[in-house]
């Protein structure tokens, strides 16, 4: 049996079954930047899905994890540090 705690596992391919446990929560997206965005230099995207919720990149160094985060802050137009 394979444990996979990320949240879409149609797109891992195994003959093991599969049991889906997700690790991480998808929150509504902000619609207001933070009091402090000014300060802030970095933003750390960990996940695909959180690329859709988060609508403010501009100006700000982009840090993905994994080469799907990546892919997904490409087609938003942001090429980030993997």
């Amino acid at each position: 049996m394979l444990l996979y705690l990320g949240l879409d596992p149609s797109r891992y391919q195994t003959n093991l079954p599969i049991l889906h446990y997700p690790v991480i929560r998808i929150e509504p997206r902000m619609h207001q930047k933070p009091s402090d965005w000014q300060e802030i230099t970095h933003l750390l995207i960990i996940s695909q899905s959180a690329v859709k919720l988060w609508p403010f990149f501009e100006h700000k160094k982009i840090l993905a994890i994994g080469d799907a985060t990546a892919a997904a802050c490409k087609k938003q137009g942001v090429t980030p540090l993997v």
